[in-house]
């Protein structure tokens, strides 16, 4: 039961935390293809992450995003972004844990990088 403690959502679709109600976000879903979150075709979100050092594999960043959430795919392109830095993509299976890797993940420093990270403008079709 929870009481006194409630979550609001802004324009944005940021969720921000009242009270002492803390999301619980779980590694492994309890049930198969239960995660907790809306299921239906649209369950992929993506998270944009700017500024990765250039030493860094794709196991390395998998390790760094899992700890906000169940991720169905890590892509880092070859080419550069427009600011000349490494960038990639993590996609979630879920919306609180792809948010609650912006809010975390922005401004972590890896390898002498502060990571830069926000929803991506759009998804993948």
């Amino acid at each position: 039961m929870i009481s006194g403690s409630t979550l609001s959502v802004s324009a944005s679709g940021m969720h921000e935390h009242m009270g002492d109600w803390q999301p619980v976000l779980r590694r492994y879903a309890r049930k198969p293809g239960f995660s907790g979150c809306r299921q239906g075709w649209d369950t992929e979100f993506t998270v944009f992450v700017d500024d990765l050092p250039t030493s860094m594999e794709l196991k390395e960043i998998r390790r760094v995003f899992t700890k906000f959430g169940i991720i169905t795919d890590v892509f880092v392109p070859s080419k550069k972004s427009v600011r000349g830095t490494r960038f990639g993509f993590v996609r979630y299976n879920c919306e609180v844990a792809a948010w609650t890797a912006v809010e975390k993940g922005n401004g972590v420093c890896i390898k002498d990088k502060k990571l830069k990270v926000n929803m991506a403008a759009s998804r993948r079709v």
